[in-house]
């Protein structure tokens, strides 16, 4: 059996994930229905529409999430590497050294892309959408200012964990080590394996008047691995990005800053277009920092394409 999966090709590679994911989502669907039952007397749905009124659910509701990242999507992809692969932390990007340079233009890359992913959240909030979608994002906007609710640093760190450094490892893991690796295969062209990645990694969340912006970063996340082969760089910018907000709604709750995290500034159309050319400038500098990739880190299915 597992000589046979080594054979798979990467289209065969890909629809197993899908289905491993698809077998995942139901596991932790029924596996969180009982136990929410058992706890609360609850399904999820009722548990997220109570919480507003009973605050104290919140913690049934991370675990519900911590959960939920790491069985439908940690696991998926490290399945079918372990099963797939004779070398599944480097067919995963996890292996290598990532250097300074690498790790300070990818943060720049972040940094620069902030105008272009505001400007297209400012566009994506005009679109004529029917009524239902716009009260799924505000019930959606409603319950992350519940879940990020805390009074003391230990909520915080917490809040960090769950909604920065575990979704970035299990999203990465599986929309770019996974997904955007094999679509890269079965397409030829990496650049649209990055795109059709970044377009699944934002319909996943269900945030339709959301879709744009978290596509540019979705893009920004695979062209960082797409460029590096370093899963690591994706991890922690995706990571800061999140983290970021997590500090930043934490603050507005406290009063220690006036800007709510949750509404979008305006951006001036110049503004999103320069941010896109600097973007493009950080990627070419990213690109110069990485070097060529040695044949003893070749995954075997290269080293067998080769001779």
């Amino acid at each position: 059996m597992a000589a046979y999966l080594k054979r798979l090709s990467p289209g065969a590679q890909l629809a197993f994930l899908v289905l491993l994911f698809v077998a995942a989502f139901f596991v932790f669907s029924i596996a969180t229905t009982a136990f929410l039952a058992v706890t609360t007397h609850m399904d999820l749905s009722a548990l997220q529409h109570n919480m507003a009124d009973h605050p104290n659910l919140a913690g049934y509701m991370k675990l519900a999430q911590f959960g939920y990242t790491i069985i439908v999507f940690l696991l998926p992809p490290v399945v079918l590497s372990v099963l797939v692969e004779t070398r599944p932390m480097a067919a995963l990007g996890l292996t290598g050294r990532i250097n300074g340079r690498q790790l300070g233009w990818s943060v720049v890359a972040l940094v620069v892309i902030i105008p272009l992913v505001g400007w297209t959240a400012e566009w994506n909030e005009t679109w004529k959408v029917p009524a239902v979608f716009r009260e799924m994002d505000k019930q959606a906007a409603t319950l992350t200012k519940l879940f990020l609710a805390g009074h003391s640093i230990w909520d915080l760190l917490v809040n960090i964990v769950l909604i920065a450094v575990v979704p970035a490892i299990g999203e990465e893991l599986f929309f770019r080590a996974g997904m955007q690796r094999l679509l890269a295969k079965v397409m030829g062209r990496q650049w649209l394996a990055v795109l059709v990645a970044s377009i699944v990694f934002s319909l996943v969340h269900g945030e339709i008047l959301g879709f744009v912006p978290r596509v540019v970063l979705g893009g920004l996340l695979g062209a960082i691995f797409a460029i590096t082969g370093r899963l690591w760089l994706s991890i922690i910018i995706h990571m800061v990005n999140n983290g970021v907000q997590v500090v930043a709604f934490y603050l507005f709750a406290h009063g220690a800053i006036k800007a709510d995290p949750s509404q979008n500034d305006h951006v001036a159309w110049y503004a999103a277009l320069l941010s896109l050319g600097l973007t493009v400038i950080a990627f070419s500098l990213l690109q110069r920092a990485t070097p060529p990739k040695p044949v003893a880190e070749a995954t075997a299915e290269e080293i067998d394409s080769i001779g």
